[in-house]
């Protein structure tokens, strides 16, 4: 039976990828959130019958090492599969462009601190504290979820002028993962940092974010934007989809990677190319 870790699962891909997995009852599925009751309640009011949830925080090294020794129990001492999902990023911020930073560098630096504290160094506690388990394994794979965002030639490919704190933040992942990869080659290890593709949660997460300087019409034209940079890099784009509309593709990546694509980042196709 294979063991699946999720961190970052309440919602949004995380939660897709409990979905999807938990159709295969063969599946040990453990979801990682910071909030358990909520989460407890959606998992039981979908009825997903072979998910299992533990608390941990990204932000927080020691609840995940705790979280480690909670799924070791629940998974025999082994996890097959590590996905890290979880990642911090705020509307406004991720909307301005550099220019936008003048007058505002305190803002700035506190949104650059949470998002390189959540996504880059959460990345690398959730990592450490699930790694002793993954070597139990004979399959041993993680994947961080990442984003184009901060990648340099997609970046350049589309234009992207925004998301500078969160794309740093993700080009520090990706970075992380390749220093992974060659850490671990010989004890056999597949690191892939994924860029999920563009997922209805990330729309809808910015739409909803509680800015009060943000506004329907702003919100609106930053979604056209993002669509004309998404048909940069895929011209028949129509923009998000759900997230258990995309996992199913995550999963058949995930299955065929082999070592020789260990420490990259590819798109959810397992390309340079197809962002979203």
């Amino acid at each position: 039976m294979p063991s699946w870790v999720i961190v970052g699962a309440s919602r949004g891909i995380g939660y897709g990828y409990l979905r999807i997995l938990s159709q295969n009852p063969c599946n040990i599925i453990i979801g990682i959130v910071r909030n358990l009751p909520p989460a407890e309640e959606k998992v039981k009011n979908d009825g997903l019958q072979n998910v299992h949830l533990v608390h941990g925080d990204l932000t927080d090294s020691d609840s995940l090492n705790t979280a480690a020794a909670q799924v070791s129990a629940i998974s025999n001492g082994v996890v097959d599969y590590l996905i890290i999902n979880g990642a911090h990023m705020s509307a406004e911020p991720y909307f301005m462009k550099l220019p936008d930073i003048v007058g505002r560098e305190a803002a700035f630096l506190d949104e650059l601190n949470k998002a390189m504290v959540t996504n880059a160094a959460g990345m690398l506690f959730a990592i450490n504290a699930f790694l002793p388990l993954v070597l139990k394994s004979d399959i041993r794979k993680i994947i961080a979820i990442s984003s184009a965002a901060g990648d340099v030639d997609a970046s350049m490919q589309a234009d992207v002028q925004n998301a500078i704190t969160y794309g740093i933040s993700k080009a520090a992942v990706n970075l992380l993962i390749a220093r992974y990869a060659v850490a671990y080659k010989e004890q056999g290890v597949i690191f892939l940092a994924m860029n999920p593709g563009w997922v209805y949660t990330f729309t809808e997460s910015l739409a909803s974010s509680t800015y009060s300087s943000r506004k329907m019409d702003q919100i609106e034209a930053d979604m056209l934007c993002m669509l004309v940079m998404a048909r940069k890099w895929v011209p028949g784009c129509n923009g998000p989809v759900l997230p258990t509309d995309i996992v199913p593709a995550h999963l058949e990546l995930i299955e065929r990677l082999t070592m020789e694509q260990s420490g990259q980042f590819l798109s959810h196709v397992g390309d340079k190319e197809h962002w979203v």
